[in-house]
């Protein structure tokens, strides 16, 4: 194991290295590694960031972050800031940044580190998070799923996940995460697909999901976000 993290390198931390510090970290690329954790997970209300603060028992909801970047980039900005609300929270899923499979290799890793780091940091402070963890073009299996603890609960989303050859390299992805994590559950938000059933699923409606059903119940009709 290598020495945890306590360097800040930065005037003022421009990098935010103290979301890091007391880490270990592990992988080519130097990810902290985030807590195994496990649990009960089951009638749990999703909620979406940008909803939480609007959340009246948080304590028998999951908070997610499957939603565009720019709603929740405040949070990698100023992460102090949300820790009380989340902390609020049974659960959270660990923000997700965007990373597709046509960006520079050096963005899609950074993207992927933003995401270790937040997490750590967040676990950190106290909140109760479920590491999330996502993938794109195989040549990312080498390192992308670096900094999830094995034998935890993990979470994915299938937002965005359309089409025949999307489907398919999505539930490719979905098997070689299972091999290297060896997750003890997983937690889905999104539409089921047909993916290995080695590892009980739990699934949670996205939030387009959920607002369609309140359309659809003539329920009072909440802001749209867009969805990944």
């Amino acid at each position: 194991m290598q020495e945890r993290y306590n360097e800040i390198n930065t005037t003022t931390d421009v990098l935010k290295e103290r979301y890091i510090l007391g880490a270990e970290l592990v992988g080519k690329y130097d990810f902290p590694m985030l807590a195994k954790v496990n649990g009960s997970v089951d009638g749990l209300e999703p909620v979406v960031f940008t909803e939480m603060n609007k959340c009246k028992q948080p304590k028998k909801a999951i908070g997610h972050f499957f939603i565009n970047d720019e709603r929740f980039e405040r949070v990698w900005n100023n992460a102090e800031k949300y820790v009380d609300m989340l902390s609020n929270f049974k659960w959270v899923c660990s923000p997700d940044f965007t990373c597709y499979g046509g960006m520079p290799l050096a963005l899609r890793v950074f993207q992927t580190y933003k995401a270790r780091a937040l997490a750590y940091y967040l676990w950190s402070r106290g909140v109760n998070i479920i590491p999330t963890v996502g993938w794109n073009e195989p040549e990312s299996w080498e390192w992308c799923f670096d900094g999830i603890p094995k034998g935890s609960i993990v979470a994915v989303s299938t937002n965005g996940i359309v089409g025949k050859e999307s489907i398919e390299h999505y539930c490719t992805g979905y098997k070689v995460m299972l091999d290297h994590v060896e997750p003890s559950k997983v937690v889905c938000v999104g539409r089921p697909l047909d993916v290995s059933k080695e590892v009980d699923i739990i699934y949670f409606d996205s939030y387009s999901m959920q607002m369609r059903k309140r359309l659809s119940d003539g329920k009072p009709r909440l802001s749209e976000e867009k969805e990944r």
